[in-house]
């Protein structure tokens, strides 16, 4: 199903399935905050370069240049224009209709954060990087990046926090650099050969922590006893 199909499906079936506007899956505030986006996107882009800057300095042999002008400008703009409908779309079901729902029938916010992202960690087990890096490494990744990105939509109130950050991070991961067995192997400008996938996932877990330290501090997230406490 393509992107686009399945975002408008959702977004028909949204107001149906839970009889209120489609926006107030979205974020809880009046309109969706574009600013939020936006810097969460960027926020998120410069902790993902600094962290690859670090491991190429580590291990430069494993970086190569791959860009192929003619190649890259077709992908530029299916990405540009696909991407953002494939993150948005998983956000939104995910840590938007899903979280709500479960949270409907549940006592405690922590399960429905819990549920969503076991769930978003085997929608992605059928990734081709499980069969190349291994079930558990990949599984605490997938799993780890939902909870992450759920305890953002919790803090804030909203999903623009997630919709920044997912695609920005596929849109990196597609245009900017990839590597073999990637579900998003493309002809990005570099290419890279992950030799230690514990080393990655390590790599990964810092850099979701600083992303939500900093958005902890600028947003001004102080009751963090709202990821456990029962729903009124």
């Amino acid at each position: 199903m393509s992107p686009i199909l399945a975002l408008a499906m959702l977004s028909l079936a949204i107001p149906y399935l839970l009889k209120r506007p489609f926006r107030t899956v979205v974020t809880s505030r009046p309109k969706i905050d574009w600013s939020k986006v936006i810097f969460a996107g960027l926020l998120w882009l410069g902790i993902t370069c600094l962290l690859e800057l670090v491991l190429y300095f580590l291990s430069p042999e494993h970086y190569h240049l791959s860009f192929e002008l003619q190649k890259f400008l077709p992908l530029l703009a299916i990405s540009l224009l696909l991407i953002p409908l494939q993150t948005s779309f998983e956000e939104i079901f995910f840590r938007g209709y899903l979280l709500q729902s479960i949270g409907l029938v549940s006592r405690y916010k922590w399960i429905p954060l819990l549920i969503t992202s076991l769930l978003f960690g085997l929608l992605h087990m059928a990734n081709p990087e499980v069969s190349k890096f291994g079930v558990e490494i990949m599984a605490m990744y997938y799993i780890c990046t939902g909870l992450g990105m759920g305890i953002c939509t919790m803090m804030d109130d909203g999903l623009e926090i997630t919709l920044g950050m997912h695609a920005v991070n596929n849109l990196f991961a597609c245009l900017i650099l990839t590597f073999d067995g990637s579900v998003l192997a493309t002809p990005a400008i570099f290419t890279t050969e992950i030799a230690n996938p514990q080393i990655m996932l390590v790599g990964w877990l810092l850099g979701l922590g600083i992303y939500i330290a900093v958005l902890s501090k600028k947003y001004h997230w102080k009751n963090w006893k709202k990821l456990v406490e029962r729903f009124s």
